[in-house]
Parts: C-alpha cells; sequence; structure tokens
C-alpha cells in the first residue's frame, strides 16, 4: 500500500527511535515532525495539524494515554498509532479504547511493518474523511431533494437513482426500511453482506436477508428503543454484535440505527449502517492476549497472575476460614546453561519445564511465569495459615519430582534443580506485593542453603532481610565520599606478599574490611557481593584503590620501605571486580590515582580473576590492554580453578599468577603430599617460567607447605604462616621496627 505526501508528528522521548522513524519515512517522501516529550508533542499538534501522530505511551511530563485524549478531544479525525514496549500491553488495550489507530511494540525489527500501518491508517482517515463527506452531502442533498419533491414531483426518479449511486460509494453497508419494516433499498456493500446478488431487495423483510444475531437487534430495536419509527419520538441507537458468516468464519459489527424522515419531519422508516469492527476487535483480543499470556511459555504471564492474587487477597480479607498459599520457585544455575549454550536453548528448556509443571499442577493451583527462569503457583482453598504451609510444601514437593529427570534438547541431556519459597498467606498480609516481597525472600533463602531446596517465610527472614536492606542503605551512604567510608568504618587491610628463600617483602595485596560500628566486623563475602548488587563497587573500588596508593606512598615517604639497588620496587595489589573490568574509564581512573599518589606503575598490581574474564572477554580485553598501557602489571588470581585458564593467559596480557590456595592446602594434607595435588602446582610452575610469568602461592599455612614450594621452584607466597591481612597501622609498625623483612622469624613465629 502506498499514499501520498503526509505529515507525521512523531511524539518518543527515546531520540534513536526517533532518529530510526524520521529516516525511514522521510525516504518514503513524507515530512516529519519531532517532539521529545509530551507538551512539545501537543504544542506541534496544535501547531502544525499533522495527518497521523506515532505517539510513545511512557514519556516524562505527560503521559501517552493523557496526551491521545486531548488530541481525540481537538481533532478526532487525526489517527494516532501507539508505538511503545511490550511492558505497557494494558495501557495499549486503553488506548486502543480511547480510539488509537494501531499498537506497535518495539523494538521495531522491521520498519516496514510499521510503514504498513501507518500507510493502513492514513488510508482508512481518508476513507473516514470521505465517509464523512459523503454523509454530509447526503443529509444535505436529502433535505434539498425533500423541499424539491414538494415543488417538482417529476424529478423523484433522478433523485432516487442520485442517492442509489451515492450510497453504493459508501464504503460500509447501508439499508433503509419503511415504517411496516419492509426494505425500501440498499446499497451495493449491503448487497454484498446480504448475499443478495442480482434480487430487488424492496418489499423484503427483515427475516429473509439478515443474520439472526442482526436480526434479534433490528427487532429490539423496533418493539423497545424504535418505537418512535412509529410516533416520530425516538432517536439513533447503536450496537456491537458478533455475525456468524459460515460454519467458520464470523464478522464484529457495530451497527447504527436510526430513523429518517420526510420534509415535515415525519419519520419514514430506519436507516441501518453497519460498521465492520472485525480487524479492530481482533486487535484488541490479541492485546488482551499479549497482556495476560506469556509469549513464550503460553502460561499466565506476571500481570495475571498479580491479577489473581489480588482476588484472593480481597477474598481472604472477605471470608473468615479462607486463605491460601504462594510458591515462588527459581530455577538453580539456569544462567550458567544460557550464558553457556545460549537464549535459543534457554528459552526451549523454559518451555518444557513450564510444561512439565503445567502437567502436575490442580484445579485449585495457578501457574504463572513471573519472568525469566522464575515461576509462581497460587494454592487456594486451604483453611488456615497452617494448612497452607502444608500445602505449600506438599506442592513444592510435587513441582520439584518434575526435575528429578534431565530435560532433553536435540541430542543433550540437561539435569536442572529449583529452589522454592512459600508464603502462607494470612490476613496480615496488606497487598499482593507484599505477599511475593516474602516469597521471594524465601526462596533467595532457600537457594542460598542449598540447590533444589524448599523454605517457608518465617519472621525470621523477614528480620534478616530488613538487616540486609539497612546494611545497603549505610553502604550507599558510605561510598559517596572517602570521608564518609572511612567514618563508618570501610578500610584496607594488608596481607604481604614475600620471597620465600629469606622472608624479603615484595608487597602487599590491599583487601576490603568494613567494621561495622554497630554489627562489628562484616565478612567481605557479604558486602562485596552487595555492592556489586547495588551498582556501588565502583564506588568501593575506587576508594580501595586510593586508600591502598596513599597508604603504600605513606610507608615509602617515611622510608619505611627502602629499596634495595638489586631489589623490585615494593608494590600494592588490587583486586578489581567485573563491572571495573568492562568500564571504559576505568584505565583513566588507575592513572589518575597513581598521579595523585605520587608513585610510580611500578607500585602498583591489579588482580583479575578468570570469572571475571569471562563476563565479556572483548571489552575485558581492551580495558586490561588500557591498563597494560599505563606500565602497570596484571595478576591472575585464583589460577587453575575457571574455565580454560591456559587459553586466558595467552589472550590477555597477563605478568603474575597466583596458585589457589585449595591446591596449596592439599601439597600437606593428612602429613603427606597430595601427589596429584602437587603435580598441578608443577605444571602451573612450568607453564609460568616458559611463559615468562611471576607465580606467586597464595594460602600458606605452614613451613612444610613453605618448603615443599621452595624446592619445587616457587619463590612468592602470601598466607597466614607468614602474616594474616593487617590494618595499615600494624603494616606501619612491622616496617618501622623489621623494614622488608618479613620472615616468620621477624614475626616472632
Amino acid at each position: 500500500m502506498s499514499t501520498e505526501p503526509a505529515t507525521l508528528l512523531l511524539i518518543d522521548d527515546d531520540v534513536h527511535v526517533r532518529r530510526s522513524m524520521r529516516a525511514y519515512f522521510e525516504d518514503m517522501e513524507h515530512e516529519v515532525l519531532e517532539a521529545e516529550n509530551g507538551k512539545q508533542g501537543l504544542k506541534l499538534f496544535q501547531e502544525s495539524e499533522p495527518d497521523i501522530v506515532l505517539l510513545d505511551l511512557r514519556m516524562p511530563e505527560m503521559g501517552g494515554l493523557q496526551l491521545l485524549s486531548m488530541f481525540r478531544e481537538m481533532n478526532p479525525a487525526i489517527p494516532v498509532i501507539i508505538v511503545s514496549g511490550t511492558g505497557v500491553m494494558q495501557d495499549a488495550i486503553s488506548a486502543l479504547r480511547l480510539g488509537a489507530s494501531d499498537f506497535v511494540t518495539k523494538p521495531i525489527i522491521d520498519l516496514s511493518l510499521l510503514g504498513h500501518c501507518v500507510d493502513h491508517a492514513l488510508e482508512g482517515a481518508r476513507l473516514r474523511r470521505e465517509n464523512k463527506l459523503y454523509r454530509e452531502e447526503l443529509e444535505r442533498l436529502v433535505e434539498e431533494r425533500t423541499v424539491e419533491l414538494e415543488e417538482v414531483h417529476a424529478r423523484l426518479k433522478d433523485h432516487t437513482a442520485f442517492l442509489e449511486t451515492l450510497l453504493d460509494s459508501l464504503p460500509t453497508p447501508v439499508y433503509y426500511r419503511d415504517r411496516e419494516g419492509s426494505f425500501l433499498g440498499c446499497n451495493q456493500r449491503f448487497r454484498e453482506f446480504a448475499g443478495l446478488g442480482d434480487k430487488d431487495i424492496v418489499g423484503m423483510k427483515s427475516e429473509e436477508l439478515m443474520p439472526r444475531e442482526l436480526l434479534s437487534i433490528v427487532r429490539r430495536y423496533d418493539e423497545q428503543e424504535g418505537a418512535g419509527i412509529g410516533n416520530g419520538t425516538k432517536g439513533r441507537c447503536s450496537y456491537d454484535i458478533n455475525v456468524q458468516r459460515g460454519d467458520d468464519e464470523s464478522m464484529d459489527l457495530h451497527v447504527t440505527l436510526g430513523p429518517f424522515q420526510d420534509a415535515q419531519g415525519v419519520i419514514q422508516g430506519a436507516v441501518g449502517v453497519l460498521f465492520d469492527m472485525t480487524e479492530q476487535k481482533r486487535a484488541e483480543r490479541l492485546l488482551e492476549k499479549q497482556a495476560f499470556e506469556d509469549p513464550l511459555t503460553g502460561l499466565a504471564n506476571r500481570a495475571l497472575f498479580m491479577n489473581r492474587l489480588e482476588a484472593a487477597c480481597r477474598k481472604m480479607h472477605r471470608e473468615e476460614g479462607y486463605s491460601f498459599s504462594v510458591l515462588f520457585l527459581d530455577i538453580d544455575r539456569f544462567k550458567v546453561v544460557v550464558d553457556s549454550q545460549g537464549h535459543y536453548v534457554g528459552d526451549q528448556l523454559l518451555k518444557q519445564i513450564a510444561e512439565r509443571l503445567h502437567g502436575c499442577v490442580r484445579s485449585s493451583e495457578s501457574l504463572a511465569r513471573f519472568g525469566g527462569d522464575e515461576f509462581a503457583i497460587l494454592v487456594e482453598k486451604t483453611r488456615d495459615e497452617e494448612a497452607s504451609a502444608r500445602d505449600g510444601l506438599r506442592v513444592a514437593r510435587r513441582l520439584l519430582r518434575e526435575f528429578r529427570e534431565p530435560f532433553r534438547l536435540e541430542e543433550h541431556e540437561y539435569y536442572l534443580n529449583a529452589s522454592v519459597g512459600i508464603v502462607a498467606a494470612t490476613a496480615e498480609y496488606a497487598s499482593a506485593e507484599d505477599i511475593m516481597r516474602d516469597a521471594d525472600i524465601a526462596m533467595y533463602r532457600a537457594k542460598h542453603d542449598s540447590h533444589g531446596h524448599v523454605r517457608v517465610y518465617d519472621q525470621a527472614m523477614h528480620n534478616e532481610a530488613r538487616q540486609v536492606l539497612t546494611l545497603e542503605t549505610e553502604m550507599r551512604r558510605a561510598l559517596t565520599t572517602e570521608k564518609n567510608a572511612r567514618e563508618m568504618g570501610f578500610t584496607v587491610y594488608y596481607q604481604p606478599i614475600v620471597r620465600i628463600s629469606d622472608g624479603l617483602l615484595t608487597g602487599f595485596e590491599a583487601l576490603a574490611r568494613w567494621i561495622h560500628k554497630e554489627s562489628g566486623f562484616i565478612g567481605p563475602d557479604v558486602f562485596i557481593a552487595m555492592a556489586e548488587e547495588t551498582g556501588t563497587i565502583h564506588d568501593l573500588g575506587r576508594f580501595i584503590l586510593h586508600q591502598s596508593l596513599r597508604d603504600l606512598a605513606g610507608w615509602i615517604d617515611l622510608g619505611c620501605c627502602q629499596d634495595a639497588p638489586e631489589e623490585r620496587d615494593i608494590f600494592v595489589s588490587v583486586n578489581i571486580s567485573g563491572k571495573q573490568a568492562m568500564r571504559t574509564l576505568f584505565p583513566g581512573e588507575v592513572s589518575g590515582a597513581l598521579s595523585t599518589s605520587g608513585l610510580k606503575p611500578t607500585n602498583l598490581k591489579l588482580e583479575v580473576t578468570e570469572s571475571v574474564l569471562m563476563e565479556d572477554m572483548t571489552t575485558v580485553g581492551v580495558i586490561l590492554s588500557g591498563i597494560k598501557a599505563l606500565g602497570i602489571d596484571l595478576c591472575l588470581d585464583d589460577f587453575g580453578t575457571g574455565y580454560s585458564s591456559l587459553a586466558h593467559l595467552h589472550r590477555f596480557p597477563m605478568d603474575v599468577i597466583k596458585i589457589d590456595r585449595a591446591f596449596v592446602s592439599r601439597l600437606s594434607s593428612n602429613g603427606s603430599v597430595d601427589m596429584r595435588a602437587k603435580s598441578m602446582v608443577d605444571a602451573i610452575l612450568a607453564m609460568g617460567k616458559s611463559l615468562g610469568l611471576s607465580v606467586v602461592a597464595e594460602g600458606i599455612e605452614n613451613i612444610k607447605q613453605a618448603r615443599i614450594l621452595s624446592k619445587m621452584g616457587c619463590h612468592f607466597a602470601q598466607g597466614y604462616y607468614y602474616a594474616k591481612p593487617l590494618p595499615a597501622t600494624d603494616v606501619l609498625a612491622h616496617l618501622q621496627q623489621h623494614g622488608r623483612d618479613w620472615s616468620p622469624k621477624a614475626m616472632g613465629k
């Protein structure tokens, strides 16, 4: 379909969306106006009177629905197409009911689809304008011809022929009957609708032509609402009906019935106009389905489940003795499957999981895909809180049994498990959101306990969740500035890295610590994971980097770390997270921190784990190359515990590898040497030597491990045998007393 050049008004707060649509429609020779928010869009609408509007629903300052209502009031003839995301399907349905012409979801992969919708809407608007002109012209001519009938009866035949021609040009079926219910005439579209062929409609009755659904409302109009046909007191009536057209076909019609009068105002009969609404109704039903059905699995989606849960909450507060439970199920380690096998495999597995879960739920249980790899189940018809918990556990065990058998996809088998959190609803819950919050807490506790586990929510979980939230809030506040961080207990501890042969200090590993004023020592496994989740890891990393460089510079300035001419510069080794390693500004931040401290690049090393390298190899590789260009050494931490360790050494510019403590601890297990662990360490040392890399052994706990490693050719180590992580004050005290001698003897061992 092609249309004449038109003026399009694009209203969307996403500049990229506007640019792509402008380029496309300008290529179609349309004039394009742009507005980045509702206020601009309203102003352009009033000033330019565009031929069509493309409108986003979710925008700042003025929402799409409000704007649509204003457009319909100002000029309902201008079509409006909603172009918005799938997360606003309910709003899209509301928009269609407000009079939007169509709805297209973002992101738009093929703009030709939108172009087709625009062409269709412009064509519809043109037809509606013509239809309006036709109707206005018809009313004018009918009035003129009625007056002329009184003056010149001889012109009746020509006038009738003209009206028939005019009616035939209308795009919708139209008929008219006399006061006795006999047809006086119709247009060509009605003849096609009724299947008249060449038959003469004049004198025929409704029963002979109309489908029973249409006949029913015509009779209702005649008998009740259309009583005015005989006495001139009744106006127009409208109906929406579905008409069966054969065995497999139906039409949605909007039917308008009303009287027509002669020149003296006397009603002569009734006119019926049939508007085909089939496509619009189909679009509305499709949008409603999309709003409440998960497109991948066919299960109820989050919106529908929350509607059902709200209804259950209302019933619980209304009916004594009614209760229910909610299960929140999450597939364990599903992200690992998706990351390694791809989204297609993940989607196919989710379909199979949904089929299995759906096959074992009962009529009193509502299953929904809540999002991602999460599913929710509403279990109703329970008697009280205790019974709700028991029923929830029973259902959870039944669901988890579905994971005993592997999931098969093509020629592969996937063994999956799930963790389930259960909430037994009570009248204390004010909303569905509160129930799902607690179900989510219970699910994460089940996942933390062990995979494939079930936990019922209790008050202790709620208290713990509140404590975590409090810690997150305090951490956000603390990391706004370095001063706040220090005042609220964030600090850096240092563990020495020594030369095994004589205990000579070569550097320190900087370790983040949080000593909370009320809770005491908070483990790094807790607050670092929290920082990753909340996005404050950049602030935490920046604090650790600056503080460790500042401390090292202070020790050097005090003369505590004098470098012997033959020895390398003392360094501090700082760990970096995956998010830092993917931040394009990170190399500049490191350079700035070095410059501020006055230290040389050789005084700093940065450590990454193999899991960090796996996140996005291309991006991480670029960032690490930028770090390397500054003259800073890179360390691969926990070497040998991840994936494709050797490949990482070739792909990334590493200078140091650190043998994971898991291998070191097994070197002298139970008084004997674990030969398998020794072989692994031998291989790592040989690899480091052949690649020109320094090797540091982590987790040295005793002299036997140190001696074994020294004999094997490992020159550097760290661990509790030499020193545990120490605060800066203890490090300074030792440096002032012993300098770079961190041998066990100097440590008093």
